[in-house]
């Protein structure tokens, strides 16, 4: 996506506002794209997997799609220098006006470009041959299926409040590494309970952790903390709404590391934390 996103609304900064980037999203719009220079070097740097989004991260799924993307665009490439060079020589051998041939090696070009990625393709895959059958690096998962979606979920919502951070909301950034540790913890929890525990102990876990995650997915969804953090104008005592969640943030994830504790102990599990009152706020 920020490849396409560069390559075809790079001129006006599409993938820098992709990556939360938006002030300098902004500078390469009413630049045109830093006059086709900026342009051409973010074009490059995602190319070759230096981009980064605006929490710094490294973009996704570059080690997957590497090949295809740049087997893609080198075929637009080649293809349109050999256009341009048969053009030249077309228009040198015919007497052709320039334009009437441009026109024809445009047309030309595409499907240039198509037979050459074919080859390439073609020539890649005989290359690589068939790849050996791996493992997965994590032949099982240790979350239960309803706590996976709430997971998700929180995943979802971290990545959102790393935008309103880097959109210039100060007080999102806290949010992002409270619920990142969160995520690891419950991860960490199941994870032990799936070697160490028996059946009841994690049937209880998924039963208290259900309850939890969701009212903290609930609160900290668009419709709330988050609309609180972009809109605070809107929202009656909206510190004291964004401290009350932020507390129920440090004690569940207080409660998951003494749970973590417990398991490693050989003890029952014991859950006291409450979050209802960060529902009752809204």
């Amino acid at each position: 996506m920020t490849v396409l996103l560069s390559f075809f609304l790079g001129m006006f900064g599409a993938d820098r506002f992709y990556l939360g980037k938006t002030r300098s999203g902004v500078w390469k719009l009413v630049t045109f794209g830093g006059f086709g220079y900026w342009w051409l070097f973010d074009l490059v740097l995602t190319l070759i997997g230096r981009q980064r989004d605006a929490a710094g991260h490294r973009l996704q799924g570059y080690g997957a799609y590497k090949w295809t993307v740049w087997i893609l665009a080198g075929s637009v490439f080649a293809a349109s220098v050999i256009a341009g060079l048969i053009g030249a020589v077309w228009t040198i051998a015919t007497g052709a006006d320039t334009e009437s041939a441009s026109t024809s090696m445009t047309a030309l070009m595409f499907p240039l470009a198509a037979g050459i990625a074919v080859l390439a393709f073609r020539y890649r895959r005989r290359r690589s041959g068939p790849k050996p059958v791996q493992a997965p690096a994590h032949p099982r998962d240790p979350l239960p299926p309803k706590i996976r979606t709430h997971v998700e979920k929180l995943s979802a919502l971290r990545q959102a409040y790393v935008l309103q951070a880097a959109a210039g909301t100060d007080a999102a950034a806290p949010f992002v590494s409270q619920i990142e540790s969160l995520i690891q913890n419950v991860t960490e929890l199941f994870r032990r309970l799936g070697s160490k525990a028996d059946a009841s102990q994690r049937a209880y876990a998924v039963t208290e952790y259900d309850d939890v995650l969701s009212k903290l997915a609930g609160a900290l969804d668009r419709d709330y903390i988050l609309d609180v953090l972009m809109n605070p104008r809107f929202w009656d005592n909206p510190a004291e709404r964004v401290a009350s969640v932020q507390g129920a943030l440090r004690a569940v994830d207080r409660q998951l590391v003494d749970n973590i504790r417990q398991v490693n102990a050989d003890r029952g599990l014991e859950f006291q934390v409450g979050v209802e009152g960060i529902r009752d706020m809204r």
